[in-house]
């Protein structure tokens, strides 16, 4: 398995690096991106595809279910450098629809403490969508799950204090958004100024 991505690296360096040696040798100086993302690790969400964001433009941190906890001190740590030392204006917080750990915490389907104890923090966004029962399907329901999860954690990163200055001092955006993975398209759910 691992000699494939091993080839994969070099055509990548073939195809894509070599002939654009000056561009990678200007960012070898240093990164300066427009944008702090953060979603989920689910691996058909790539975040510089579905922008069509090339290397350089947007820092991105990753979790299940793209979830958002001030204690957490890897989220810390990266929003901390983005906001403080990168100098962000922005911060993306990107959902998926058909997202496995939102699935899975629908169905109280996760057998492992580890993500169980991650995914209790979506749980209000759970709360939210059951309210809903029969007066729409299961579909749109879960789809209202994803929606609901990306409005909780936007608001819990104002529980983090170099966001919450950051828009108090009109230096910082943030932004809820969800990717269609049926369509490709991204669809806007909040944003906070």
């Amino acid at each position: 398995m691992s000699e494939r991505f091993l080839e994969g690296n070099l055509k990548y360096v073939e195809e894509i690096f070599s002939p654009a040696a000056d561009f990678y040798n200007e960012l070898e100086r240093g990164q300066s991106p427009r944008a702090l993302w953060i979603g989920c690790s689910d691996s058909r969400v790539v975040p510089n595809i579905i922008t069509s964001a090339p290397p350089g433009e947007l820092f991105v941190h990753r979790n299940i279910a793209n979830i958002i906890r001030p204690d957490d001190p890897s989220l810390a740590a990266v929003i901390s450098y983005a906001v403080k030392v990168l100098a962000v204006r922005d911060i993306v917080l990107c959902g998926h629809y058909g997202c496995g750990g939102l699935i899975a915490l629908d169905n109280g389907l996760v057998k492992n403490e580890a993500v169980n104890s991650w995914l209790e923090k979506a749980a209000p966004a759970k709360e939210v969508s059951d309210k809903l029962g029969g007066d729409v399907n299961e579909e749109e329901r879960l789809k209202v799950l994803v929606e609901e999860n990306v409005r909780l954690q936007l608001k819990n990163l104002l529980l983090i204090d170099e966001v919450k200055e950051g828009v108090e001092q009109k230096k910082l955006s943030c932004h809820g958004w969800v990717y269609d993975l049926g369509t490709g398209l991204i669809k806007v759910i909040d944003k906070i100024e």
